[in-house]
């Protein structure tokens, strides 16, 4: 398997002047691409840039930003991509902790107020149009001959506890992954898809590497994501696929004026990465686009692709997040590292060539990830089923334990969702103020629209749906929360109620 930079060196060189990339209004061929990346490389190499060395990437220009990343690991190098919302505080523990030799922008004015208090050796480099002109010759670049092993991509999540990791990938993990993209999915050089999803985190930048080892072509904008934009686009550059986070498509959804129903019938593939969705809007996916496959995955930012669905052609399967990707293993753990049997619970593990090299500079959690067979542990509970489907229940930490069982939190939410659809909530397990069980589920929400829930309204309502024990006696009101995600919503309301119930929520 060759580096990262020969695939797309060999479809630039058999679709040269084919679109790879549409922006809004600009249109960069395969061979202005490769030529834009092998001259931003050079400019790199001749900055003193070489094997090993970091460059943090903090562009607007999604043309821009993927060319400055290709180029950074064309020349040896590993990119360290940031998002435009990235605090002050944010950056300066990403210098500290990568000390990056080259700081990549194409925001002068913001950058300049963002690192006048941080301290930093390294170069700052502006993207302009003198830094990446076009070239219309057929020029190549041979890509720089070295391991495939070797580091290309720094990429920040956060543990269940908060903690950030930078999680390192090598060239030959993200061909992995990229390629199990497109087996799944049946990428041809024939795809052009509306990529939304940010292109600095795993899913959006592993969606356009996906398309473009292929021939395809990528779309994207550098405006804000609406349902008007999607539609807009998808129509304007005849896109006959679309990636997009499930929580931004149901926002969509439920959007009373939405137009999306007016190109349903043009897409041909539709990929919802690996978040969790409920079976309920995976049933109105597949209603609202009736000729679209549509996918979903299981992963995560240090191992992406893991399993794959179709919804449609697997619906009988529609629970779960289907089955190991090719070439990937999934495996289920004991709390001692023991693999277990099919429809057995414990800890999901994964094994393959998609699984990150290591975390960056942090030798004693790259260790504690991983078992004695190499088997990455997700902090995820699970089963695989007979037929090989992986089952996922929620996150380790999650779990509610009653004392003489243990169930997810997300089994419950998902009937709770049936009832108050249009609620941000979680259920929680907290210590029994009674002690009869360890823990007790709660149920955290916010209001809507002024309209609250009532404990006795929620039991009643879920007597024949959910068993007794697990069903929320307690429900608390959480005001002026401001929360991005649902796994975040669950950590925050956690976090809060087991330091302090009065100062965090109204008991109704």
């Amino acid at each position: 398997m060759e580096l990262l930079d020969q695939y797309l060196l060999d479809a630039a060189q058999k679709f040269p002047e084919k679109k790879a990339i549409i922006c809004d209004e600009h249109v960069i061929s395969y061979i202005e691409l490769i030529n834009r990346i092998s001259t931003f490389s050079e400019k790199l190499r001749d900055s003193g840039f070489d094997l090993g060395k970091r460059a943090v990437i903090l562009v607007h220009d999604k043309v821009d930003y993927l060319t400055a990343c290709f180029a950074t690991m064309q020349a040896g190098g590993i990119a360290v991509p940031l998002t435009e919302t990235t605090t002050t505080h944010f950056i300066q523990k990403v210098m500290k902790d990568c000390d990056p030799l080259l700081f990549i922008t194409s925001k002068k004015e913001t950058l300049e107020d963002s690192l006048s208090n941080i301290d930093h050796n390294c170069t700052i480099m502006y993207v302009d149009d003198t830094t990446m002109p076009l070239f219309q010759s057929k020029r190549y670049t041979v890509p720089l001959l070295a391991d495939n092993q070797r580091g290309a991509l720094i990429l920040h999540t956060h543990g269940t506890n908060g903690e950030q990791k930078s999680v390192l990938m090598s060239h030959r993990n993200l061909i992995h992954a990229a390629l199990s993209a497109n087996t799944i999915s049946g990428i041809d050089s024939s795809i052009r898809e509306f990529v939304t999803p940010q292109l600095t985190q795993s899913f959006g930048f592993g969606r356009c590497l996906s398309i473009l080892i292929n021939g395809g072509t990528i779309v994207v904008t550098n405006q804000t994501i609406t349902s008007l934009t999607i539609t807009e686009t998808i129509f304007k550059h005849r896109c006959n696929a679309l990636s997009i986070a499930p929580s931004m498509f149901s926002t969509i959804m439920n959007s009373s004026k939405s137009p999306l129903k007016n190109i349903s019938s043009q897409l041909q593939v539709i990929d919802l990465g690996s978040k969790e969705i409920s079976v309920q809007r995976k049933r109105d996916f597949l209603r609202m686009f009736p000729k679209a496959r549509i996918f979903t995955h299981y992963g995560l930012t240090e191992a992406s692709y893991c399993t794959s669905l179709e919804l449609r052609s697997e619906e009988k399967k529609i629970q779960t997040v289907g089955r190991a990707s090719p070439s990937v293993e999934i495996g289920v753990i004991d709390d001692h590292g023991n693999l277990l049997r099919h429809n057995m619970t414990g800890e999901i593990t994964v094994r393959g060539e998609n699984v990150m090299s290591r975390y960056w500079h942090d030798s004693e959690l790259t260790q504690q990830s991983f078992t004695e067979g190499k088997w990455l542990k997700t902090g995820d509970c699970g089963f695989l089923d007979d037929d090989g489907y992986l089952h996922v229940l929620g996150r380790k930490a999650e779990m509610i334990n009653l004392g003489d069982t243990m169930f997810s939190p997300l089994e419950v939410e998902e009937k709770i969702r049936e009832i108050f659809p249009d609620y941000e909530f979680c259920v929680i397990g907290v210590p029994d103020p009674s002690g009869v069980r360890k823990e007790i589920p709660v149920l955290c929400y916010i209001p809507h629209e002024g309209k609250t829930i009532n404990a006795s309204e929620l039991s009643q309502a879920l007597s024949n749906k959910v068993d007794t024990n697990k069903i929320p006696r307690i429900v608390y009101r959480i005001d002026h929360l401001s929360i991005s995600d649902h796994q975040s919503l669950r950590q925050e309301i956690r976090k809060h109620l087991l330091v302090s119930f009065a100062q965090t929520v109204n008991l109704l």
